[in-house]
């Protein structure tokens, strides 16, 4: 039937993207503990996406210390205020501000995994581009391999002699 097709000589224009050019965040140095990885001085390994959790848990308890910190203050200053901190206003501080703390580390995270996600984009495209390449080979091969069967092109006008021409009813 057909041949299959040869991939593209060193001489045809290829597109020459390197496939891992950003490293996978996610990933990147598993194999060390995240209090190793304070001590990479080169950043060879990110190490904040290990982090992220010890950060939240950090800011959690110093939220809690310093609203517990604050019922101190406002009991200190006069009972009344200290209830009324103590029922209204710290919970609604402390929920604020692990809210707000989580907001920040998955915006911080979300921008450190851009990267990755991008170059598994590009990665895709890549292949697509790879197999669009495929498929207009075949289909030149194809066409190349037919026109020696008398199978006109598609594309090529059609030349009728004088006698083959329809002639419409006058």
């Amino acid at each position: 039937m057909s041949e299959p097709v040869d991939q593209p000589d060193d001489d045809d224009d290829v597109l020459d993207i390197p496939m891992n050019s950003v490293p996978n965040v996610l990933h990147e140095g598993e194999s060390d503990g995240v209090f190793i990885g304070l001590f990479d001085v080169r950043f060879r390994k990110i190490n904040a996406v290990r982090m992220a959790p010890l950060a939240y848990v950090a800011v959690t308890i110093l939220s809690g210390a310093g609203c517990i910190l604050l019922d101190v203050v406002a009991f200190w200053h006069s009972t009344t205020v200290g209830i009324i901190t103590s029922f209204l206003i710290t919970p609604a501080l402390f929920v604020t501000l692990v809210i707000l703390a989580r907001f920040v580390l998955e915006f911080m995270l979300s921008l450190l995994v851009l990267p990755s996600h991008l170059t598994q984009v590009t990665n895709s495209v890549l292949g697509i581009l790879g197999t669009t390449t495929t498929i207009v080979g075949t289909t030149t091969d194809i066409s190349s391999d037919t026109a020696h069967l008398g199978i006109m092109h598609p594309l090529k006008k059609i030349r009728l002699s004088k006698r083959q021409r329809i002639v419409p009813y006058n």
